[in-house]
């Protein structure tokens, strides 16, 4: 009668962390996904950047100038910024259209 009522409680405890491990998995799931995510756009950015720079270095001396201008004036925190706002406006317009 001792031994079932070990491995019943032994049956318990296994379920009760195998629980616990499963809640902390699903719990940092989000987490890490919003944390690749962020990284993969902020990336883009900077390959997008690269792009563009590599395309003024092939434009002649006063283009060439003002292109690499345009391109140092916005960090990745101002392109966010501004896409965040470019994005709440189409919601907001998409609303008044509903």
């Amino acid at each position: 009668m001792l031994s079932v009522l070990l491995f019943i409680g032994k049956a318990l405890h296994t379920v009760w962390l195998w629980g616990l491990v499963m809640k902390i998995y699903f719990i940092s799931i989000p987490f890490f996904v919003f944390l690749i995510s962020s990284c993969a756009q902020e990336g883009f950015y900077h390959s997008q950047q690269t792009i563009l720079r590599q395309e003024c270095e092939k434009l002649n001396s006063p283009q060439y100038e003002a292109c690499m201008s345009e391109l140092e004036e916005q960090s990745y925190d101002d392109y966010r910024r501004e896409r965040e706002n470019i994005m709440e406006e189409d919601m907001l317009n998409k609303k008044l259209l509903d």
